[in-house]
Parts: structure tokens; C-alpha cells; sequence
């Protein structure tokens, strides 16, 4: 029974973590925002609106998993986060992109590339805690 709590817990740890990568996402947006020197500069944080909203989506998720999820399916419970975190980032990859493509007409492109490199944090960390809990399942 106390591995089956470790795990539930571990659930919701995962989740405090993406939720605290949404917020630094929105941060840096912020900032980005702020200190842009022109009003084309001010549509290139867009990009990282999408994998903010995906972070905070996952940390939910998680979340309402690890609280209202029976302890002892624990397994499928991790099965259906990998699920919904790898379609989460297959999302926010897609939303990049598209927000990309829209505001690449009046910003710098290398802003929009450095940008769009540290919006590629969020699906990338949703991917890597997909892997983690993958494993955690298999072993």
C-alpha cells in the first residue's frame, strides 16, 4: 500500500512541476511583452501562450487524476496521463507553429526563432514526463 500512495503522489508532484512551468512561461511572456522595442516585437510572446496553457492543462490534469483516481488502479491512471500528455504536446507544437506562421510577418525572424525555441520547453517537458511515467509502469 505505501508504494501505491508513493505513486499517487508522484502524480501530483508531477503536476505542481508543469504548473510551475506554466508560470514561468507566462513570466517570460511578460517580460517579452514589456520590454519589446517596437509594436511589431509585442505578437512574438504569443508563442509562448500555447505551451503555457499547455503546462497549466497537464498540472491540472494530473492533478484531478492523482485526487480522484482509486489507489489501486494506479497503473491505468498513469496509462491514460501518458495519453493525454502526448496529445497535449502534439497540440501546443501544432498551436507554435501556427502562432509562427501568423506573426512571422512583422517581427524579426530570429526573435520569433529563439522564441519559439524556449516555447518548444513545455511540449517537450509534457514529453519527457510522459517517458518517465511510461517507464514507471513497465517496471
Amino acid at each position: 500500500m505505501d508504494e501505491i500512495v508513493k505513486r499517487i503522489q508522484a502524480l501530483a508532484r508531477m503536476a505542481f512541476v508543469l504548473s510551475i512551468g506554466a508560470l514561468m512561461l507566462g513570466f517570460i511572456a511578460f517580460l517579452l511583452s514589456w520590454i519589446a522595442p517596437s509594436e511589431d516585437g509585442k505578437g512574438v510572446p504569443l508563442l509562448l501562450l500555447a505551451p503555457g496553457i499547455a503546462l497549466l492543462l497537464a498540472g491540472i490534469i494530473l492533478l484531478v487524476k492523482a485526487l480522484r483516481s482509486p489507489a489501486d488502479k494506479w497503473q491505468d491512471t498513469y496509462r491514460t496521463c501518458v495519453k493525454v500528455l502526448g496529445v497535449i504536446a502534439v497540440i501546443a507544437v501544432a498551436a507554435i507553429v501556427l502562432i509562427a506562421v501568423i506573426v512571422a510577418e512583422r517581427s524579426n525572424i530570429w526573435q520569433l526563432i529563439l522564441v519559439a525555441l524556449i516555447g518548444l520547453q513545455g511540449p517537450l517537458a509534457l514529453l519527457a514526463t510522459a517517458r518517465h511515467m511510461k517507464r514507471a509502469v513497465s517496471a
